[in-house]
């Protein structure tokens, strides 16, 4: 009995990591090193050369993640441009504008996002045994960073995560778009915080 809950218990914690998934957004995904706030990165040493730059932030794309009732792309999009522009400007302390805006810097740099990934999991599973990595809800949010003079990609990260409703102790499984949207927060804070370390 007990080998048999040992074996349970691994194939729920394997397949219920939040690792990452490549997709078409970035190329090659072999640069990628681990890092210290997202879950991998690719960092331009061009990027030190660059003082006190701004962001541009473009529309984020989240049509390669599917089409989900919960949480349609549209409102997946709309969720991930307020979370990025709060974030690098509060966390990172980064002046930042949405696309279209007036230049506020001669240095600035364009950042691009894209939804690769989402999933609202399993409300079952998460109540069953979601700290075990049942039924979580999944999402993949990669991004570059683009010199808009010569167009080199001078940053670029991927960070997938996994929502499980046990964090905030709701005992019914929880709600899968509350679910991604504090994961799209904790991206974007991410995000922020690795942007301003590198500044």
């Amino acid at each position: 009995m007990l080998k048999i809950f040992q074996i349970v218990v691994l194939i729920l914690v394997t397949f219920g990591c939040a690792s990452v998934h490549k997709a078409s957004f970035l190329d090659p995904y072999d640069t990628l090193r681990n890092g210290r706030y997202l879950e991998r990165v690719s960092i331009s040493r061009d990027l030190n050369s660059i003082q006190d730059f701004a962001i541009e932030v473009k529309n984020p794309s989240a049509k390669g993640a599917g089409q989900h009732a919960f949480f349609p792309p549209s409102e997946v999009e709309e969720y991930l441009l307020s979370a990025l522009l709060s974030n690098l400007d509060s966390v990172g302390g980064i002046k930042v504008y949405h696309e279209g805006a007036k230049k506020p810097s001669a240095n600035y740099l364009v950042l691009e996002t894209a939804v690769t990934e989402l999933e609202p999991g399993s409300k079952f599973g998460r109540f069953m045994a979601g700290e075990l990595g049942m039924g979580h809800s999944h999402i993949q949010v990669e991004g570059r960073l683009i010199n808009p003079i010569d167009n080199k990609v001078l940053f670029a990260f991927v960070d997938r995560r996994a929502g499980s409703a046990m964090g905030g102790m709701d005992i019914t499984g929880g709600d899968p778009r509350t679910l991604v949207e504090d994961d799209l927060e904790g991206i974007s804070n991410s995000l922020a915080k690795t942007l301003a370390s590198l500044k």
